[in-house]
């Protein structure tokens, strides 16, 4: 139980750290750097996406009715307009 918490501990305190040099550095981008990357790479040499827009779209929907679910189990109304 103790090496649990102490591991838990340090893994904090290692991946806090490293978001706060991130930060300072202005290099905090979560994984989305390589998404940029590649993004840039289709524009500028003209390739195909890694993704193709039909995919992209779909996730899109997917994750709009994900959210919607969680709101309606929340009790908010979705037809409500936002302040």
């Amino acid at each position: 139980m103790l090496m649990n918490s102490l591991n838990l501990i340090w893994q904090i305190t290692k991946e806090t750290t490293h978001s706060g040099f991130c930060f300072l550095t202005k290099n905090l981008y979560f994984g989305h750097d390589e998404l940029i990357r590649r993004f840039i790479d289709v524009v500028e040499n003209d390739t195909e996406p890694p993704v193709p827009a039909e995919k992209g779209k779909l996730v899109l929907e997917i994750i709009e009715q994900i959210i919607e679910q969680i709101l309606r189990k929340g009790g908010y109304d979705l037809k409500a307009k936002a302040v």
